[in-house]
């Protein structure tokens, strides 16, 4: 490329410093150069002007059928942004200058890597990459122009960001094997099985588009397919799979954009399938990842101990999940909403360690006390100083007790947070329009607990990765429904909350 740079740029000079008839040579031997060259070669002059002299393949790199012409930066605005011109201004003003070294400025270009959209016949329009580099044309001591080459780099460029993206997915797998490795085979399966018929049946959901549903049943299915998404959240959250997480964060969020409209159609839920998509995958690469490194995943113990109990627990039965991985799950989503949320906390568990949870409730069951644990630290949570100006200490206690009993599971979660206040959860439901006037005066302090179960009512002022969509609790109320399980509510404002939770066993 340099010596065709030097070739080119000594004809030029030739032609511009030579006699007619030596000139006239020059031009046919320029011309023919010009002629055949790939790259997009023209001269630049000080006044920013475009040279007649340019090679043939410059005007095809832009779908021009006539040489470009006029001011190049007149030319090169309809490609570039305003910011990015004006530093194209700057640096071709130091080519022009004699202060600065032409080498010392090269890697300032900002021509180096150009977007252009070219129209096609059929009016959509092919996205192409330009490299753009100047070399500066003395005549004699003096610079008189700029000779500018065009490359086309499309190829280049997108091969590099093949790459970068092969990359970044090789770097994401790694990072999700170092989660997995530390998760047991048998908490992995479970949650597999979970997510696939979560998934699917969202999957099944969205293609009623195909039936034309009125707004009604849309709103509907969508809070059903939230609170499927949330529970997905949330028992990734739990497993410490955080990117999963997220991804079903984006989901919500999505569905949230979604529930925005008006008068929704089929058509409006079209979005949501490319999330869908997305995790599907995202669950195969996890699946994949399970299979083929299952020799090195850790199996479930039949010795381990959980929390503050010395007890021993009994080898696992088939079809049932020790009770260790449920505290394993809460251990990891207080340490995790806690952290993120700046919330001090610590977490009391207390569990029957020889106890077992049948595979067809385990899954449920963590789902409900991750939501209620996520629910305390996220509603119930207060700063080290409002704690101890309370008379509290610094750390939010966080107490979550499971027993097997003769009626099922008995679940308790409990915090010594700000508790429930009645009054502004009248008013709190009031404003989101699901309680009028009358009710924020007339309403029992145990009837105001409903609205928490009400889909989309939320406490939170704003939505964040563990709160403010309002879907955790009807959620829960979902799943207890299913099992034909009960729960119970007991606060203080300013005190405590607690939520009692009986699933019964068979």
């Amino acid at each position: 490329t340099i010596v065709l740079y030097l070739m080119i740029t000594l004809l030029l000079i030739r032609q511009l410093s030579q006699s007619d008839v030596i000139g006239a040579t020059t031009e046919e031997e320029t011309s023919d150069i010009l002629g055949t060259v790939s790259e997009g070669l023209f001269l630049l002059g000080r006044d920013h002007d475009i040279g007649v002299q340019q090679s043939a393949s410059l005007k095809g790199m832009f779908m021009q059928e006539r040489d470009i012409e006029g001011n190049f930066f007149d030319f090169i605005s309809q490609y570039i942004t305003q910011g990015d011109l004006k530093i194209a201004k700057d640096y071709l003003e130091l080519l022009f200058g004699d202060r600065v070294k032409e080498k010392l400025v090269e890697s300032l270009n900002p021509l180096n890597e150009v977007e252009i959209s070219i129209p096609r016949r059929d009016g959509s329009f092919e996205n192409r990459y330009l490299n753009f580099k100047f070399k500066r044309v003395v005549k004699g001591e003096k610079l008189g122009y700029l000779l500018g080459s065009v490359s086309d780099i499309t190829k280049q460029v997108l091969l590099e960001r093949e790459l970068e993206g092969v990359r970044e997915e090789q770097e994401a797998q790694i990072e999700l094997l170092k989660k997995i490795l530390h998760i047991d085979n048998d908490q992995l399966k479970a949650f597999f099985s979970s997510v696939d018929s979560e998934l699917n049946g969202i999957n099944e959901s969205l293609q009623e588009q195909s039936v034309k549903l009125g707004d009604g049943e849309i709103r509907a299915m969508l809070r059903s397919i939230s609170q499927d998404v949330h529970k997905i959240k949330g028992d990734s959250a739990a497993l410490g799979l955080h990117q999963f997480e997220f991804s079903a964060h984006d989901f919500e969020t999505a569905i949230e954009e979604v529930e925005k409209e008006s008068n929704l159609s089929g058509r409006a839920l079209l979005p949501l399938t490319t999330h869908l998509r997305n995790m599907l995958k995202e669950l195969d690469v996890m699946k994949t990842l399970v299979e083929k490194f299952s020799d090195s995943l850790p199996q479930a113990a039949s010795n381990e101990t959980v929390a503050d109990s010395t007890e021993i627990a009994q080898p696992v039965v088939e079809n049932e999940q020790p009770i260790s991985a449920f505290a394993e799950k809460i251990k990891n989503i207080v340490n995790t909403v806690s952290d993120r949320n700046n919330v001090l906390a610590q977490l009391e568990l207390s569990v029957d360690n020889e106890a077992s949870i049948p595979a067809e409730l385990s899954n449920d069951l963590s789902s409900i006390a991750v939501q209620l644990a996520r629910n305390a630290i996220t509603h119930g949570g207060q700063n080290p100083e409002q704690r101890l100006a309370a008379e509290k200490p610094e750390q939010l206690s966080v107490r979550v007790k499971l027993d097997r009993t003769d009626r099922g599971y008995e679940l308790i979660v409990r915090d010594d947070g700000m508790g429930i206040d009645p009054k502004s959860i009248i008013e709190r439901a009031h404003k989101l329009g699901l309680a009028d006037e009358s009710e924020i005066e007339n309403t029992k302090i145990t009837d105001c607990y409903r609205y928490l179960f009400h889909p989309s009512f939320s406490s939170a002022d704003s939505v964040s990765l563990d709160a403010g969509r309002g879907v955790g609790l009807p959620l829960v109320g979902k799943v207890l429904k299913k099992h034909k399980g009960k729960i119970s509510i007991n606060s203080q404002a300013g005190e405590y909350c607690q939520f009692r939770v009986l699933l019964p066993a068979a």
